[in-house]
């Protein structure tokens, strides 16, 4: 998909480095060793005409070997993609002009047209070589903006080699280089490869902070292709790390800057992504429309890797869905789609073989006339001999063996289709994300399909029959009652990869043709997600209950201050006062009557009533109807006891009160025993509780 690409900076029209590799199994050596047979007599009957040592190139023009060079390399870049092999042959070409002239700066670039063709065709090792030699010229030349590049150009191979650790030191050394030059183009490439590497060792913080960068210098270059391209690595690393809303967000970005480009290719793997992440939310129906819009738009440009893909996650939709023959059908067409690409892979193939045949000398081609022909007779008189023999054969043999082989043909029709269907199937079954099973009346398994077996621990190699599937319930009696008739569905935990999973169990009966319970299905569906989902949802919970209890003990705890900061005054006044009335037998007659107003002033700012009144407003601030409910349940305390409740409700010991109250600890304890015999509560049953327990 386009958001696994690492971007190549040394610009050949584009070109990118990448890792492609032929598959190597046995059957496939078959088929190209057939291929070559057959290659072998096309070129037996090929015109002698044809002089493959002479190159397009010398069709084309008969300049001098500077222009010649020029346009060599010009023409490998414009091949690059059409035709690998020749622009292979030109930057070969290309190389042996440069260093006959002596011109380090073209041997450079074809150096380096050959790496990234080399990583094209896997040669990582060779691709690494030619790249280095590349840089060498480069350095030679003190050409500091084609060393930052052939730089990061050789950390790109090592990370296609898995070699992490070098890739990065490159990339390090290519930042150093671009500091002087304060290139933006490439100061992004270096951003998004260094993103690229992290991500793959799932370090995906430190690939999230490089890939931000990137998409900071795009913005400013305005380049919304490049723009695209990054927010679906963002969007990718986003959904690994599980912030599935947050990768949407950014994939719709993405598809919103495809769509204004017009970029089907953008808009079908943006879509397809976006897919993968709605069923990783559970989000069928969403998922289901993304799949579609993104075959719709794969379809239009013939893109048959993503539409691969489209039709795999289509099959698994499908499955989840319940609808297993549309699965099927839609996992054959994605089997189809990957055949052609692995055919496109060998006709790539046949074609490097065919242009390289084609430039084998002349002489050689003269020396195999004579080889070829006798071959070609061969070939004939034993083609004309196995005709022969068959016709005498089938002759001879058809009017006995016709009935039988006939019945033979369908017989063996019939069960390779019933084989077939039967490993499709079990194909289906395995690759279905539940565990699916039968038991049969007597307990044991029928049938398992592969996740199945994975969360019971159970390894691949042993026989289900052999499974007592009763051991893995932990009620026992589930199976009687599945088998009586009943539908039962339980939930329970197992270790799969040394991780806990929670998983949903759900036994179905299978009844006979009496109605009666002859085994039943056991599907076990991971709800480890739903679980995760609520025990965070729980904790929220838990802590938004703990940070309002905390801001409620806050609050509790400054209007007690502050009630006891007024006690506290009132005490001071009340001194005040006494020494006061003191005074008035010893000071002249034309004083008393100030001292009097001051006596006064001291009462009125001490007044209970006014104290209480301002207490209660601060107190029903925070616990608005406490008084109303408390009165409710006794309507005959005082307004001291409703105090003294109000202090319970605040928490406060009974040192705390007695201090703010000026009185004795003893004291409180007779209010608060006097409260609760009012509110008719036992001895055991605690006051405390009870006036938490009343609405606020």
């Amino acid at each position: 998909m386009r958001y696994k690409y690492t971007i190549a900076i040394i610009k050949i029209e584009k070109i990118s480095l990448f890792n492609s590799s032929m598959p190597q199994t046995t059957t496939f050596k078959k088929i190209l060793g057939f291929c070559f047979w057959i290659l072998c007599i096309t070129t037996c009957f090929s015109q002698n005409g044809e002089n493959d040592s002479t190159s397009m190139l010398d069709l084309k023009y008969k300049e001098d070997d500077l222009s010649r060079l020029e346009f060599l390399l010009e023409v490998a870049k414009k091949n690059f993609y059409s035709n690998p092999n020749k622009t292979e042959q030109y930057a070969k070409e290309a190389l042996l002009i440069a260093k006959k002239h002596g011109n380090g700066l073209a041997e450079g670039d074809a150096y380096n047209i050959l790496a990234q063709i080399n990583s094209l065709q896997g040669k990582l090792n060779l691709a690494l070589e030619n790249q280095l030699k590349a840089r060498d010229k480069y350095i030679a030349l003190k050409n500091e903006q084609n060393i930052t590049k052939s730089t990061i150009n050789i950390g790109l191979i090592y990370h296609s080699q898995n070699n992490c650790q070098r890739a990065l030191e490159y990339l390090k050394e290519a930042t150093k280089l671009n500091s002087k030059l304060g290139n933006k183009e490439i100061d992004i490439s270096i951003n998004i490869n260094t993103g690229n590497i992290y991500a793959s060792q799932k370090k995906f913080n430190k690939a999230l902070f490089y890939f931000n960068k990137a998409e900071q210098l795009t913005i400013q270059l305005n380049d919304d292709f490049l723009l695209s391209i990054i927010l679906v690595n963002l969007g990718e690393i986003y959904s690994n790390l599980k912030y599935y809303n947050l990768s949407i967000q950014y994939i719709n970005h993405a598809l919103d800057i495809s769509t204004t480009l017009d970029d089907k290719e953008g808009l079908a793997i943006g879509y397809l992504f976006k897919a993968e992440v709605e069923l990783k939310k559970n989000q069928l129906e969403e998922s289901n429309a993304s799949l579609n819009r993104s075959i719709k738009n794969a379809e239009e440009i013939e893109n048959v890797e993503t539409l691969a893909q489209a039709y795999l996650l289509r099959s698994t939709l499908d499955s989840i869905n319940g609808h297993y023959k549309k699965s099927l059908m839609h996992f054959k067409k994605h089997k189809d789609l990957e055949n052609v690409l692995d055919k496109q892979k060998i006709e790539l193939t046949l074609d490097s073989i065919i242009y390289n045949n084609r430039l084998v000398k002349k002489d050689i081609e003269l020396k195999q006339q004579n080889i070829k022909f006798q071959f070609l007779g061969f070939s004939v008189i034993t083609l004309c001999l196995l005709v022969s023999f068959f016709i005498f054969h089938y002759t001879k043999t058809k009017k006995n063996n016709t009935a039988l082989s006939t019945l033979n043909k369908d017989i063996k029709k019939q069960n390779e289709t019933i084989k077939e269907q039967s490993n499709q199937l079990r194909l289906i079954a395995n690759n279905v994300p539940a565990g699916i099973a039968y038991i049969d009346k007597n307990s044991k398994l029928l049938f398992i399909n592969s996740t199945a077996r994975d969360w019971i621990n159970k390894p691949q190699n042993i026989d289900a029959s052999n499974i007592d599937i009763t051991g893995y319930f932990n009620d026992q009696n589930i199976c009687e009652r599945v088998l009586s008739g009943e539908t039962v569905t339980v939930e329970d935990q197992t270790i799969f990869n040394d991780k806990t999973l929670f998983v949903q169990i759900t036994c179905v009966p299978d009844f006979d043709d009496t109605n009666i319970a002859k085994g039943f299905i056991l599907l076990i569906k991971d709800i480890s997600s739903i679980k995760e989902a609520e025990n965070a949802k729980l904790t929220a919970k838990n802590i938004e209950k703990q940070k309002l209890r905390s801001e409620l003990d806050y609050r509790n705890r400054e209007l007690f201050v502050r009630t006891m900061l007024i006690s506290e005054k009132n005490n001071v006044l009340d001194k005040i006062k006494a020494d006061l009335d003191k005074l008035l037998d010893l000071v002249e007659p034309k004083n008393v009557k100030k001292i009097k107003q001051i006596i006064h002033m001291i009462n009125n700012s001490i007044n209970q009533k006014d104290h209480w009144h301002v207490f209660k407003l601060s107190f029903e601030r925070i616990h608005p109807l406490f008084f109303e409910n408390l009165q409710l349940l006794c309507s005959d305390l005082s307004q001291n006891e409703l105090k003294h409740c109000a202090y319970i409700k605040m928490s406060l010991t009974n040192k705390e009160v007695a201090k703010m109250l000026h009185i004795e600890p003893r004291s409180v304890e007779m209010a608060r025993y006097r409260i609760k015999k009012k509110l008719n509560l036992d001895k055991k049953d605690s006051l405390q509780e009870y006036i938490n327990s009343i609405e606020t």
